[in-house]
């Protein structure tokens, strides 16, 4: 629901810059603007993002256990 009231916001800028200049320079200003802000958004989100804590360290560490174990399971039991 916050999407309808956002959008609705949107316009209502739209609507009132097309005040001072034309409707479409209004909407092209409007969604510049806009696009500029979440180009600026997604870089700073991109810049926090560390890459080496997304690696599920627990997980690969639990399989490199058992691996190990069932490895040693087999070998017992074939020899």
């Amino acid at each position: 629901m916050i999407v309808f009231g956002v959008q609705a916001l949107v316009a209502t800028l739209i609507i009132a810059l097309s005040y001072a200049v034309d409707l479409w320079l209004a909407a092209a200003i409007v969604s510049s603007v806009l696009l500029i802000g979440g180009v600026l958004i997604a870089l700073k989100a991109k810049k926090a993002l560390n890459f080496e804590n997304l690696k599920p360290k627990k997980s690969a560490d639990a399989l490199s256990d058992i691996g190990s174990k069932l490895k040693e399971k087999a070998h017992e039991f074939y020899h």
